[in-house]
């Protein structure tokens, strides 16, 4: 694996030192130099590569529960928007201007009131 960072014109080579480094962590190879500088047991090798692969599945996992928490929050708010549409077109069907409406209040029909019957009286 060969990593090359190519100076630019008056860069200067702090600059340039910075993303080689930058590139190393990215490509992993600070990470493998310092794990190959010393004897790793075969067992602890297990034990970590187990252990980096139950950490890969928890991100994932964590990634998975944000992009599905993600998308039920996008159904809610299309659903609340449409229920708002919806309650619009009703108050707009019905005559009822937003300035005399009542946000959120149901409106009541009047019911025709029917005479009460009449008793005799003596």
């Amino acid at each position: 694996m060969v990593i090359r960072v190519q100076t630019r014109d008056n860069e200067p080579v702090e600059k340039a030192l910075r993303r080689l480094r930058k590139l190393c962590n990215n490509e992993g190879v600070t990470r493998t130099s310092k794990s190959k500088s010393y004897f790793e047991k075969p067992s602890e090798r297990r034990r970590r590569e187990q252990r980096e692969r139950k950490k890969a599945i928890r991100l994932s996992m964590r990634a998975k529960r944000q992009d599905v928490a993600k998308l039920l929050q996008r159904r809610r708010k299309a659903r609340k928007n449409a229920r708002a549409a919806q309650r619009a077109e009703a108050n707009s069907a019905a005559g009822v201007t937003p300035e005399n409406a009542a946000p959120d209040a149901v409106t009541e029909t009047p019911v025709a009131a029917t005479p009460a019957p009449e008793t005799a009286t003596s």
